[in-house]
Formats: structure tokens, sequence, C-alpha cells
């Protein structure tokens, strides 16, 4: 590691092919090249490199060719396109030989070395291997936590589930997988459940245990394996603070939930959102859990508790029609928003006659929308969800009747004869 990091600092001012070469004299002395190959990959990401002209490379470049369709073949007739370019551009002729790949990898320059010590250099190296295990995980074990509130809010915002087991009224473990992984025994996940173990072994005490499946050198099946890691490895890791997606302080958000007790089970609700004194649980939840997730809310309102399920979609699923959903991370203003919206009754505040002359000119505005958008269902209700409002709430009062096809809404109009 320090061989590495006194390379790089040797080799500021000198492009990536020279640090390349640098690189492979380095492997063929060392006991494993696979070792220095890491080291180097993570010292060039700390690194800070420049492109070799501060002209743009795809500009440069357009114009040597659109100048000289045919190759150049004479030396003079190459530097006269290129001094013709370099006068038009205000610059020198090598400067345009600099730009004309400029954008190449293999042409950038170091301008700072990485700003790190061989242990800490050596640590990011064990936690990318690590984490290299884990993208092959389909299933994982958390045990030992002190403070697990913090470990279940990055497991739900990566949209992973999670079934947790309790002793004594206290969490003891929680198995995570993926939504898919009860019709599948696949590592789709293992991406999403590698990004919490830099969380987990920033904790005082803990415990992971992961079943990794890899393919088979000599067959074309694919075997298990157990991976297991604790607090007594912590000191081979480096720390880290991840950025959590936390709502404005002017938000009525709370962290600080405890376990409810369901039917089969336990969960541990993300926050809950005070309104007007009352507080509302927020649940959050994928997709595929949608079932299970409206009998807990049903059960739970049985006990004079108020708890909304909301939803998190990744890449290509479509959001979940009829509840409150995002893409990829919460928005925390449309979230309070649509809780507003499900508990009118609880605002203490008095609307002014001004804002009741908005919201009026405004919900004419969307039943226009509406009624030229008809009868596109999909972008009715987007239309809505966009104002932070409930859709069927809102197609309701508007004059449509809401119909349910699976997890899709069905808009149509109200009977004229009805009215």
């Amino acid at each position: 590691a320090q061989s590495v990091i006194n390379f790089m600092k040797s080799s500021v001012n000198h492009n990536m092919d020279y640090i390349d070469r640098g690189r492979k004299e380095i492997e063929v002395r060392s006991r494993n090249h696979k070792v220095v190959r890491g080291l180097f990959l993570i010292a060039e990401r700390m690194s800070k490199f420049r492109p070799p002209s501060e002209l743009d490379a795809y500009r440069v470049r357009k114009e040597i060719f659109s100048r000289s369709p045919l190759p150049v073949l004479d030396h003079s007739e190459r530097n006269k396109v290129f001094m013709e370019i370099a006068a038009e551009m205000k610059t020198d002729v090598s400067a345009v030989e600099n730009a004309m790949y400029g954008d190449k990898e293999s042409d950038q320059i170091l301008v700072e070395p990485p700003d790190t010590n061989p242990e800490d250099l050596c640590r990011m190296f064990n936690m990318e291997q690590v984490e290299t295990i884990l993208m092959h995980s389909v299933s994982m074990d958390i045990r030992r936590i002190r403070d697990w509130h913090n470990v279940l809010r990055r497991i739900k915002t990566l949209g992973l589930l999670c079934s947790i087991k309790t002793g004594g009224g206290e969490i003891e473990s929680i198995s995570v997988s993926g939504p898919m992984s009860i019709l599948e025994r696949s590592e789709r996940y293992g991406i999403r459940m590698a990004r919490i173990f830099r969380l987990i072994c920033r904790e005082d005490q803990w415990e992971v245990e992961a079943n990794i499946m890899l393919k088979e050198r000599d067959t074309k099946g694919k075997k298990t394996y157990r991976f297991r890691a604790g607090d007594e490895t912590s000191d081979y890791f480096p720390e880290f603070q991840e950025e959590q997606n936390t709502p404005h302080s002017r938000f009525p958000v709370s962290f600080n939930t405890v376990p409810v007790t369901v039917p089969e089970g336990v969960i541990v609700p993300y926050c809950s959102v005070n309104q007007g004194g009352r507080e509302i649980l927020i649940n959050l939840s994928v997709p595929q859990s949608i079932d299970r997730d409206r009998e807990i809310k049903a059960y739970l309102f049985e006990k004079g508790i108020s708890m909304e399920n909301v939803y998190l979609v990744f890449g290509s699923e479509k959001k979940v029609r009829g509840e409150i959903c995002f893409r990829d991370s919460i928005n925390w203003e449309e979230l309070i928003y649509e809780v507003n919206a499900r508990y009118p009754g609880i605002s203490t505040r008095t609307e002014t006659k001004k804002e009741k002359a908005q919201n009026s000119d405004k919900m004419m505005q969307i039943k226009q929308l509406l009624d030229h958008t008809y009868p596109d269902s999909e972008k009715m209700v987007d239309i809505i969800e966009k104002e932070g409002l409930s859709a069927p709430e809102i197609l309701e009062a508007l004059g449509y009747t809401v119909t349910w096809k699976g997890l899709s809404m069905v808009v149509q109009k109200k009977n004229v004869l009805e009215d």
C-alpha cells in the first residue's frame, strides 16, 4: 500500500497511461498482483485528474475531420489543418493536438494524488472485497445491533424486505431479503444488500451472516456459501458517514418509532408524522407486500392506530395506484401533502378566504386537465398525484368513479342520470 501511495505522489502531472505502466511494474514485484491492482484502483478513485487540454475534445475532433474528410498522409497538410483550428480557437497547435483525444481515460493528467495513508487504503480495500462478496448474496441475517433504527431505515430505503425476530420485548435479529426472493432464489438484490454493510460495521456491536451464491467453475450450476463478519473485525474497515434522506426540520416528522406488534410478527414504522397532535405511522414498504401491508393497516385501525403505507419503486417498476408511492426515494413535501389529504380533519389551522379561492381555482384547473386527458386513467391519476393529492378522493369529488383492476385504477365518468 505504501508503494502505491508513493508512486501516485510521484506521478503528479503524468497521464493515466504512465500510471498504468508503473502499476504493472509494481505488480511484477509483488506477491499478489490482484491486491496491487485493487489498491491502485482505489487510489485512482481518490485522486483528481484533469484533461490534457482545456479545449473541448469533441469540438476539436469535429473541426479536424470536417476539414479533412479523407485521411491526411502529408505531415505539412496535417500541420496546416491544426494551425487553422488553433488560430480560430485562439490557442497554439500543441493545445489542439492534446485536445484531439483529450477525453480518453489514458490521457487524463493526475493533478492531486490520494490524501490517505497505507492503513486507511488497506481498510478501503477490505471494505470493497467484502462488498464484492455481498453483491452475490441472496439473504442476510443481522444481529447484536444496539440501535436498530438507522439499520432498519436503510434497509427500507433500499427497497428490501426484512423479517424481525424479537425476544423479551427487544429486537434480537433481522433477516433481509429481496422482494422476489420467495419466488426466485437469486442474487439480483445483492448490490442493495452490500450497501447496508457500510452502515452496520460502524456500530459498536454487530454481526452479519449472509448466504452467498456463486457459480461453480467446473459446472454450470451455482453453490451457496455462508459468509460471516462481526465487530471483532471492525478495525479492518474504514469509518463512513452515509447520508440519509432526512426531511427538513419544518416538517413534523419523527424517527423515534417503536416496534408495533401485528398478527404473525412485529413491524417497526419507518417514521411518524404529527398532524395536529395525532401521530400517523408511516410504513415504508415495497409493492410486492401490498396485501400484507393493507391487512396490517386495517388491523391497526381497529386498534385505534393510524398508519399509512408508503411504497418505493426502482428502475422500471410501476407505481402503485391508490397508494402513496415514490420512485427511488421519499419526497418529504409530497408525503406531508398526501397525509394531509388523507387526514383532512386533523389540521387545527383554519383556511383563509384567499386560500379557499386559490384552492377552488386549482381544482378547476385540475378538472380541466382531467376532462382533456380522459379516458387515459394512468395519466389522470398522475396529474392528481403530482399535486400531492389523493387520486381516488379528488376523482370522486370531480365527477368520476374509480374501480380497481389489480393494482391499477380505472377511471370512468359518472352517469349523468345519477347526478
